[in-house]
């Protein structure tokens, strides 16, 4: 068995590093959207700039895709949560000094 197997390819890798560049340029407005009660105007500008909502919409309404694409939003929305509030939360449950600060 190879390691390509795991390797997801380079269409979605694309995605991956799509989502990586609209984390960075959303990072200054991060942590005030994840407190907010509504949709940030700034995450909303950002989003609809990269495009990458697009991926949720089939291609003959003005997706990416010809068809919705379950892997390509996974892979989206795995950055994305990654700077969340709760995508830190699942990123730091195995850190045992951030379990202990948090009393867990």
């Amino acid at each position: 068995m190879t390691d390509d197997l795991f390797e997801l390819p380079r269409t979605y890798r694309g995605l991956q590093a799509e989502a990586r560049a609209l984390v960075a340029r959303a990072s200054e407005y991060s942590a005030r959207a994840d407190e907010a009660d509504h949709v940030d105007p700034d995450m909303r500008r950002l989003l609809n700039e990269s495009g990458l909502a697009r991926v949720m919409v089939p291609g003959e309404y003005g997706g990416r895709f010809e068809a919705t694409d379950s892997l390509a939003a996974t892979v989206v929305r795995e950055v994305l949560a990654g700077e969340s509030a709760p995508g830190l939360a699942v990123r730091d449950a195995g850190d045992r000094e951030l379990r202990t600060r948090r009393g867990g």
